[in-house]
């Protein structure tokens, strides 16, 4: 079976996750269950469609009793081609409901222009509405596959559906970008372009794999590099200028409706009622990247970073018993100790005029300076904005040069 427009993915990766996954279990089910089913492709088809169908359409048939696989054209027969794998010069929509046998067989009609399906549509139409009335006993399944970018059809009594946008969960496109990212980290040594990817990609593996082809540089500049993206994708641009689950512009994440992040970065281009909004959801995006790259990979040097440090802060702290003491609203007191201390504490010791911390060795002088990167990223972090790129390229250079140079 032939897919149409192809996102380029790592298909042995994308088909084992839970959904892509549960598409093929579903097409299987629905395949042993019904009398009349379409299977069609929203959006984006990815990689391995039609090997996801065939998979499953393996998987409902025992070895012997192979489907009849009916390419359809313009000037196909529908009804003529039918018949001649059932025996007969011709087969109504009707008379094909009514066919009755020991064997059972299943029919795969695959349309190749938009013809040849409304021509399908057509067929399997007046057959769902003829097996309402055939006998239970029917021994056959006609299935339609669309790969076509046309709307669903209409729900119909006796017909079954299973559409399948390709789209991933956060969760899922976290776990295909890792895999597909392994030994890729930066800048520096954190993983923030990967996280960057995965957010930016939203629910489409393709365009996860568009956005795995920009350099650092460029997927740090993001949501700017985006228009990159867009202009060297063979997707066409209109289709992002509306909001439709055929085209790929939106998606149904877990009950959810999600923007593809090409149509939120083009309604944050334009004046309009979702403008705002679009702009809000685009820098959202950098934000989770930036917080689940960095907070961790923070939180773990910020005790390298006191350790360096203890020498001086134990001179420094020797008066107040070793310990940082900070008086908050309500007049309390509140002590903190040199291992819990935080690099925005050293920073406050470093610019109170009154008692200020001075640090002379050149390490530890390091040390004291990176505390302000530190403090300027993480309080972006805490308040829900996007650092700046070049502070956080600032902060990374910084901190992985003094711990290669730590004793």
């Amino acid at each position: 079976m032939e897919d149409r427009f192809q996102a380029p993915i790592a298909a042995s990766i994308y088909w084992m996750l839970p959904g892509p996954q549960g598409f093929i279990d579903s097409v299987s089910h629905a395949i042993a269950h019904s009398r009349a089913l379409v299977v069609g492709a929203q959006g984006r088809a990815v990689t391995g469609f039609g090997y996801a169908f065939e998979h499953a359409l393996r998987a409902s048939h025992a070895d012997t009793d192979q489907p009849v696989r009916l390419n359809v054209e313009d000037g196909s027969h529908i009804e003529s081609d039918v018949g001649h794998h059932m025996g007969m010069a011709t087969m109504s929509p009707s008379q094909l409901a009514r066919h009755a046998s020991g064997k059972r067989h299943t029919i795969v009609l695959a349309p190749k222009t938009p013809r040849a399906v409304d021509k399908c549509r057509q067929y399997l139409m007046d057959f769902a509405e003829a097996s309402q009335g055939a006998s239970a006993r029917g021994a056959v399944t006609l299935v339609v596959v669309r790969t076509d970018m046309g709307a669903s059809w209409p729900k119909t009594a006796g017909l079954s559906q299973v559409q399948f946008s390709g789209a991933l969960s956060p969760e899922e496109m976290k776990a295909y970008v890792g895999m597909r990212m392994i030994g890729r980290r930066g800048p520096g040594s954190t993983a923030l372009t990967q996280h960057l990817v995965a957010e930016f990609a939203g629910f489409d593996a393709g365009f996860a794999e568009e956005l795995m082809r920009l350099d650092e540089h460029d997927l740090l500049d993001l949501p700017q590099s985006l228009s990159l993206v867009a202009h060297r994708m063979s997707t066409t641009d209109a289709i992002w200028r509306e909001s439709r689950f055929d085209t790929g512009s939106v998606a149904e994440i877990n009950g959810d409706v999600q923007a593809h992040v090409l149509h939120e970065w083009h309604l944050a281009s334009h004046e309009g009622p979702m403008q705002e909004a679009a702009v809000r959801s685009i820098a959202s995006r950098y934000w989770r990247a930036a917080l689940h790259a960095l907070m961790p990979w923070l939180e773990e040097r910020r005790h390298r970073i006191v350790t360096i440090l203890t020498p001086a802060l134990e001179v420094y702290l020797a008066p107040t018993g070793g310990v940082r003491r900070k008086t908050s609203r309500g007049d309390r007191v509140i002590e903190t100790a040199i291992p819990d201390l935080e690099c925005n504490d050293i920073v406050h010791m470093q610019l109170d005029q009154q008692n200020k911390l001075v640090v002379f060795d050149p390490h530890q002088r390091a040390a004291a300076d990176i505390c302000f990167k530190v403090t300027r990223v993480r309080n972006d972090l805490a308040h829900m904005k996007c650092p700046d790129p070049g502070a956080i390229i600032a902060l990374v250079q910084a901190m992985d040069e003094l711990f290669r140079d730590a004793p």
